[in-house]
């Protein structure tokens, strides 16, 4: 019986946007259903799919909106530990093939982040 899943793969951060990851190579969890595999050369090649792209591995295998994770993306990702009790790694995590998305997104990202901070910042109008 299977009662949890989960994946590793190494990414490289060039920088960020949000967040505290620093660059370098980091080690990220991939959560289900979301999967890809550098290496795998079964079904997915039958289906005429890039082994570098991202998808859902849901029934309907749909992928991200990115063809390829292994030229410079934005990824959006949480913290999650292992669902091993005895890893207490606290992990950056990918938690659907929409967390990757196109560099070319950035502008429009990084001005979407900072409105949302804005918005939830404590006013400091006098009162």
């Amino acid at each position: 019986m299977i009662v949890a899943q989960e994946r590793f793969t190494t990414i490289e951060v060039i920088r960020t946007i949000k967040g505290s990851i620093k660059p370098g190579h980091h080690r990220i969890k991939i959560e289900p259903p979301t999967e890809f595999n550098f290496e795998y050369s079964g079904e997915y090649q039958d289906r005429g799919v890039d082994p570098a792209t991202l998808m859902s591995g849901t029934s309907n295998y749909h992928g991200g909106a990115v063809d390829n994770v292994t030229v410079p993306c934005l990824w959006f990702l949480s913290r999650a530990r292992s669902w091993w009790k005895t890893d207490t790694t606290l992990y950056p995590t990918l938690t659907t093939v929409y967390g990757v998305q196109p560099l070319s997104r950035e502008e429009q990202f990084t001005k979407w982040i900072k409105e949302k901070e804005s918005l939830t910042k404590p006013s400091t109008a006098p009162k």
